[in-house]
């Protein structure tokens, strides 16, 4: 399955896919540092390196400095695979419930944004909506409308209350290993997009501005209504069991 690529700047930071050996050895040190070492959700490697099954599958996108420190990272896994939902955290979908496999939906795991950002001046708030933004930005390149996520029940609320309405899908669920009240839900850009006219006007404008994007990278990848600047630095994404 074929998906385009994504690159364009916003400020002092440039949201990209991530591209090459380079940027998937920052983004597995960044998963290993957060979801192996502070969140003990993954076993931690020896090399100090967080990857599995699905990376080979994936395609990332991270939020860049100037000096091509990565400040935050995700992945869609594509519905020609097995998403996370279906195996890892099946028992946060309701019974019968049936997983949308179809060419225009995708699952969203791994969600992070570096540790420590305050620390050197930067909002871990600013960072996730430029991820956000970034997440939409792809979608809309690769006809994209539904998003799958599974996060903590404080973190979607607070995604519903910043004006992406995920919808739930299952029950609040206690995973293990850590126990945290988790959910599955699903996001329609379409409407997001209808929400977002009647009620946030400029931040549509704002997500959906495509005017310092440069020309999208080609090829296959191997592998202002927001309430986020009051989360922790990184994302519920990144402490929910979806972040495995």
């Amino acid at each position: 399955m074929h998906y385009e690529t994504i690159r364009f700047d916003e400020g002092y930071y440039c949201i990209r896919s991530l591209a090459g050996k380079e940027d998937q050895m920052k983004a597995a040190r960044l998963r290993h540092e957060v979801f192996c070492q502070n969140l003990k959700w993954v076993p931690p490697c020896a090399d100090g390196l967080e990857t599995d099954e699905h990376d080979p599958f994936s395609m990332a996108i991270g939020v860049f400095s100037e000096r091509e420190e990565l400040l935050g990272v995700f992945r869609f896994l594509p519905p020609s695979r097995m998403f996370m939902l279906e195996r890892e955290f099946l028992p946060l979908l309701s019974p019968g419930y049936r997983v949308r496999k179809e060419r225009d939906t995708a699952e969203v795991t791994r969600f992070t944004v570096a540790p420590n950002l305050r620390q050197h001046g930067i909002s871990p708030g600013h960072i996730s909506r430029l991820m956000y933004k970034g997440m939409y930005q792809w979608s809309q390149e690769n006809d994209i409308r539904y998003i799958y996520v599974a996060v903590e029940k404080r973190f979607w609320r607070a995604l519903v209350i910043a004006g992406y309405p995920y919808e739930l899908i299952g029950p609040v669920t206690a995973l293990p290993p850590a126990g945290a009240e988790s959910v599955a839900a699903i996001l329609d850009w379409e409407n997001f997009r209808s929400e977002s006219r009647r009620k946030r006007a400029t931040f549509l404008d704002w997500i959906e501005d495509r005017q310092l994007a440069s020309v999208p990278m080609h090829g296959q990848w191997l592998g202002r209504a927001s309430n986020f600047a009051a989360l922790p630095e990184y994302s519920a994404h990144g402490i929910s069991p979806s972040a495995q």
